[in-house]
């Protein structure tokens, strides 16, 4: 019997020996070469793919240059029981230690790119932008912005995604679902709103998704920022008035639903055409928004400049000239546009 204890100590002891001695004699010597700054030649990337084990990621690792032995970094990440790497795609520096880099993908630091697009612009123009980005698909994002269950997910009350796409830059990694990427815009949006324009709506005639609409049209008409509050209480004058809203940019956005296109010329028929969104043919605001505002429009909606104002006209400056009577607007007009085309004619000669 101790006999046979005897030769268990020792097997074990033996086998302690034995991985002992493959610390101290083959990866000690080396940990030095992990925590050693690269010297690489410029930044790489390095994908980890979905499910890939430790060894498989250090095969990788190693193959790119960026851990010289792949055995030794094994066994220090398990003498040091780090996490596993996650998967994604990683950017590398130069001087990134073989340690730095394994760090980075246990926290799963993976690199981002940039995708974004400006105020004013309608979902499938967004998509269009986005695409060129590589990050997502035209066709994947006009896709969400027309699920109606994925738009009731994301808490947005109309048939489509259009004015819920908040205008911004983002940092997204890649290969990134595209529910993920569009429910990250109307995230942004609902971030936005309930922070700087939910506090102002008690005093805001419109419901919500009126504010959203309204903001819309005025972010279309005009790109002049200290303006936005005027014109966004000017429409509300028309509204209170019974009025009809008469604004070129949904006329525009009428004709594209109805045409699949517009040529850029707004055409006598276009005004006349029976169309929910064409404001010279109904009364109110359209059904819903017409492009994807920005922060200021929206606020300029919550926070409109007081007038008794109900017309403008373009000063041809990028800002507009406001009057509270027909009188006064058709004054306007011939000198804004009559008189001032006609010197610029004359000027040409």
């Amino acid at each position: 019997m101790k006999t046979l204890l005897k030769l268990s100590v020792g097997l074990c002891v033996v086998a302690l020996a034995g991985a002992g001695g493959v610390w101290f004699l083959y990866v000690a010597p080396k940990v030095a070469e992990l925590s050693a700054p690269g010297a690489r030649t410029g930044e790489s990337l390095v994908e980890v793919p979905p499910g890939a084990s430790t060894k498989a990621v250090l095969a990788i690792l190693e193959k790119a240059g960026i851990v010289k032995d792949a055995r030794v970094a094994y066994y220090y990440v398990r003498w040091r029981k780090l996490g596993a790497p996650k998967a994604g795609e990683y950017r590398i520096l130069p001087t990134a230690s073989a340690l730095d880099v394994l760090d980075k993908m246990r926290k799963g630091d993976v690199a981002l790119y940039e995708i974004g697009f400006p105020e004013g612009l309608t979902y499938k123009e967004i998509a269009k932008r986005v695409e060129t980005t590589g990050l997502i698909k035209a066709s994947e994002l006009v896709a969400l912005c027309e699920d109606q269950a994925f738009l009731a997910q994301q808490g947005v009350p109309g048939k489509t995604c259009e004015g819920y796409l908040f205008p911004d830059t983002y940092r997204v990694a890649r290969n990134r679902p595209a529910r993920e990427i569009v429910a990250l815009f109307i995230a942004h949006f609902h971030e936005m709103y309930k922070k700087h324009v939910a506090p102002f709506e008690a005093s805001c005639p419109l419901k919500r998704a009126e504010i959203v609409t309204l903001a819309s049209i005025v972010e279309k008409e005009t790109g002049a920022e200290i303006e936005r509050p005027h014109i966004a209480g000017l429409f509300l004058n028309r509204v209170k008035k019974g009025m009809m809203l008469q604004t070129d940019p949904t006329v525009i956005y009428a004709v594209a639903l109805a045409k699949g296109s517009f040529d850029g010329n707004i055409h006598k028929s276009d005004l006349s055409l029976d169309h929910p969104y064409n404001t010279y043919m109904r009364k109110g605001l359209p059904p819903g928004p017409i492009a994807n505002p920005g922060l200021k429009a929206l606020e300029a909606v919550v926070k409109p400049t007081a007038s008794e104002d109900i017309f403008f006209v373009s000063k041809n400056d990028g800002t507009h000239a406001f009057c509270p009577t027909l009188e006064c607007h058709n004054a306007q007009v011939q000198k804004w546009q009559v008189e001032y085309f006609r010197n610029k004619r004359r000027n040409k000669k």
